[in-house]
């Protein structure tokens, strides 16, 4: 006879499309040899009997235990885990962390979520089960009460939640089978069904330490909030029930607001600044669960008065940090223009990023000479080379056109959309200026040859006006004049980038060659009609990565 609690777990499932026909469903359990998802394991595999069910047992090792290499045979409960699963039956498949990641809780779900959810994805299973129950519930939502939520906070534990990580391709459904269920109920189940078949679990000791928030919850402050309200647990999930159909009625509204604010990864501000006050604070919050980023009542404050103009100094651009991806990267929210993305800081940036020692000036040389000078904190040289011409070019062998015959039709398809967009590009350089066409003739012709593997840019340049001056390599100053190519007079600097629609937050990063406020070249960019070519060109100048042997100035 099944009992009550196997019911409860098979009617949650069932409303959730799973177990209603023949059909075979696969199952990942999240298990960590405790008593909550051991009984989850045991109900389900006791559930074969009767229903097509196949099931893997996943625990997720994150090291913390033993700081070995092989941290498996010091984790005590790994002998509970592999019996456990023989004796039912279930395959174990042991997950195991990066040792280096951040240990906290926050960190640790982090990864125990990626790791189980990409599991669930590999073996093409139908969801993952996690062995929540309702107590965890009550504690989620006092938790979030204490922390101050707002309505979606109070809807707790999702039964069901879909996880749609960008990672892992296709989305992952997480089911919580137990949530209706009381621990009193779950450790009833153990005592009266699993002591009997000698199934033993593990008693993690770490769950009575009452320095956590959530075991001081647990074992201090319900207990006694018991004692004065007795219904008060039944009361809390009637509150849960409540604040999601209460939710599910402002999500529905929010939908086509979202759907006009947030477009191509890029959030509006105007639109966004004209809403009211209630809707900002929900848009706001979906926004930061969106980028993945903390959502609570004062991170989404903070956001707001950001995005409304407060504490920052340029009103037209600026940047919002967030917490740090998974990876560790600083992560930003670039406004631009009255647009709001995500950038993420690689350690590249960061290097391009760094205040130089000496100011904005990041190196000075004449560039009538050959030098390769390390560009701290770039990580770059600058070298001028004078001109050499080039060799004759090769004759050309005329083929017909057409791509080649080739076995794989992706590849072959692929082949053809990149012949399309090359005849685009021709048909695209024919419509240039004259102005640029000699330019582009010059750099076409010196293409010929082969360029190192470090070379970051470089362009083609006449020297001899600028060649008893002294230029710098450096970042952008105020007050920088640049005339771009076909242009006769000077512009700000500032002005060329922003219509380029450079964001700010490249713009402190780019390097120019100038001399005193006079931009000759954006590096990566564009170079002036200063140094355009009249004839033949004098020097080429080239930026390079930062390499042993251009350190030791051999070049």
């Amino acid at each position: 006879m099944r009992s009550l609690l196997s019911s409860l777990v098979l009617h949650n499932l069932q409303a959730e499309g799973f177990l209603t026909n023949a059909r075979q469903a696969h199952f990942v359990v999240a298990f960590s040899g405790g008593l909550d998802s051991t009984v989850l394991l045991h109900v389900l595999a006791a559930l074969r009997q009767e229903y097509p069910i196949t099931l893997t047992a996943a625990y997720v090792d994150h090291g913390w235990r033993n700081s070995g290499p092989t941290s498996f045979p010091g984790i005590p409960e790994i002998a509970t885990l592999v019996k456990t699963t023989q004796a039912l039956g279930v395959p174990l498949v042991i997950l195991p962390c990066d040792r280096e990641q951040e240990r906290t809780e926050h960190k640790a779900r982090q990864a125990r979520y990626y790791r189980l959810t990409h599991l669930t994805q590999t073996l093409k299973a139908d969801a993952l089960l996690t062995a929540h129950h309702a107590d965890d519930q009550i504690e989620t939502l006092l938790f979030r009460l204490f922390r101050g939520t707002g309505m979606e906070g109070m809807t707790g534990i999702q039964r069901k939640l879909i996880l749609d990580d960008v990672r892992l391709g296709l989305p992952v459904a997480i089911l919580r089978p137990c949530l209706d269920i009381f621990s009193e109920g779950i450790a009833r189940y153990a005592e009266e069904t699993l002591k009997p078949q000698g199934i033993e679990w593990f008693n993690d000791p770490s769950n009575n330490n009452t320095h956590y928030q959530r075991n001081h919850l647990r074992h201090e402050v319900l207990p006694l909030l018991q004692q004065r309200f007795p219904m008060l647990k039944a009361s809390l999930l009637r509150t849960v029930e409540l604040a999601l159909d209460n939710t599910e009625i402002v999500q529905q509204a929010l939908a086509p607001i979202w759907e006009r604010v947030f477009q191509d990864n890029a959030f509006d501000v105007v639109y966004f600044n004209q809403l009211e006050t209630a809707y900002q604070r929900s848009i706001a919050r979906k926004l930061l669960i969106h980028w993945q980023a903390d959502s609570d009542f004062e991170s989404v404050e903070r956001l707001i008065r950001f995005l409304k103009g407060g504490h920052r100094c340029n009103p037209d651009s600026a940047l919002y940090s967030i917490n740090a991806s998974e990876d560790g990267h600083p992560r930003f929210l670039n406004l631009y223009q009255e647009k709001l993305t995500l950038t993420i800081l690689t350690p590249t940036m960061q290097r391009r990023l760094s205040p130089s020692s000496d100011g904005d000036s990041v190196v000075s040389c004449p560039v009538s000479l050959k030098e390769a000078t390390a560009c701290e904190p770039f990580q770059v040289v600058f070298e001028a080379l004078p001109y050499q011409p080039p060799k004759p070019a090769m004759p050309k062998v005329s083929t017909p056109k057409g791509p080649p015959v080739i076995d794989n039709p992706v590849l072959a398809e692929a082949l053809a959309s990149e012949t399309s967009e090359t005849e685009e590009e021709e048909t695209d350089s024919v419509e240039e200026t004259a102005s640029e066409q000699s330019v582009q003739e010059v750099i076409t012709d010196t293409s010929k040859e082969t360029i190192e593997a470090d070379v970051l840019s470089e362009i083609w340049v006449d020297l001899l006006p600028f060649d008893t001056l002294k230029l710098e390599l450096r970042t952008r100053k105020p007050g920088d004049r640049f005339q771009p190519l076909g242009m006769a007079q000077p512009m700000r600097l500032k002005k060329y980038l922003i219509n380029k629609k450079i964001p700010r937050f490249e713009r402190d990063a780019l390097l120019v060659l100038a001399h005193q406020d006079l931009v000759l070249w954006v590096v990566g960019h564009a170079m002036s009609e200063r140094l355009r070519p009249n004839g033949r060109p004098t020097h080429r100048l080239r930026i390079h990565a930062l390499t042993e042997t251009f350190a030791k100035g051999e070049s």
